[in-house]
């Protein structure tokens, strides 16, 4: 089976055509190449498959298997490959995902896409919770962009126990479906520095549907512009709000190594 590995700020994912994986369990093909130690590696799986209703279809899964609505990340590096690929051949086209669909810009040098702007759609579903979490009283924000996010404000995303209030919080009781959480960091009205737990993969290097949950959370409570950057560990976002309360994002793609995984 032949496959792609990509990344898009470090978040890495790994790409295989439909017509590749014909008849088999795609679950249980994301937990196998995931793995990264017996594996490929990876954050999770992209399936690229036609799509009736846009130029082509994202299908996404996380690392443990569970099928993700949408990935900011990951839509980056799907536009880039078929780009690159000719499978679709115009700088702006549509993609079909399991959250709707998204339009995506495309920034070329050459015929190499170095970066791409995706409309993420509009956050839905904000209301504030209080909790209790490692001794601590913490306010999140929950709030829909694509997947579902909790933010959480923080004075330093260096001192958060990440992996243990992000998977206490991924399989509570008041989210049934699971939940990223985002740790952030105000800089200030243009820059916040962001740690991601995200539900099915755990901390990732960065998030794209999760940077757009911090902006949007510091959005409403009037704490950013119309635009930040976003700062993640494996790299730096742009995201913001157009006059129709579209957000947006923008960032790399990357390809590191295509190869056949033998199955």
């Amino acid at each position: 089976m032949k496959f792609t590995k990509m990344h898009g700020c470090g978040n890495d994912y790994i790409f295989v055509s439909e017509s590749e994986i014909a008849g088999r369990d795609m679950s249980e093909l994301a937990i196998l190449m995931s793995n990264r130690k017996k594996g490929i590696g990876s954050d999770g799986l992209i399936v690229i498959a036609p799509s009736d209703e846009a130029d082509i279809k994202m299908i996404m899964y996380n690392s443990d298997g569970s099928r993700g609505k949408m990935c900011g990340n990951g839509i980056r590096c799907l536009a880039k490959y078929v780009f690159e690929r000719k499978l679709v051949i115009k700088t702006k086209f549509n993609i079909e995902t399991d959250s709707g669909i998204r339009p995506v810009r495309l920034y070329v040098n050459g015929n190499r896409v170095e970066n791409v702007q995706v409309e993420m759609g509009a956050y839905s579903h904000l209301e504030c919770k209080n909790y209790i979490l490692d001794g601590k009283k913490y306010d999140l924000t929950y709030l829909e962009v694509g997947n579902p996010h909790c933010v959480i404000f923080v004075p330093k995303v260096e001192n958060v126990l990440v992996d243990i209030i992000g998977s206490y919080l991924e399989k509570h009781e008041d989210f049934p479906n699971g939940v990223n959480t985002e740790f952030v960091e105000i800089v200030n009205r243009e820059t916040v520095r962001l740690r991601v737990w995200e539900r099915g993969s755990g901390e990732t290097l960065a998030c794209g549907t999760g940077a757009c949950a911090a902006f949007a959370a510091g959005y409403v409570k009037g704490y950013f512009e119309e635009e930040i950057n976003v700062v993640m560990s494996g790299g730096i976002v742009k995201t913001g709000i157009d006059n129709n309360s579209i957000i947006h994002l923008y960032g790399d793609a990357n390809e590191v190594f295509s190869g056949d995984y033998m199955i």
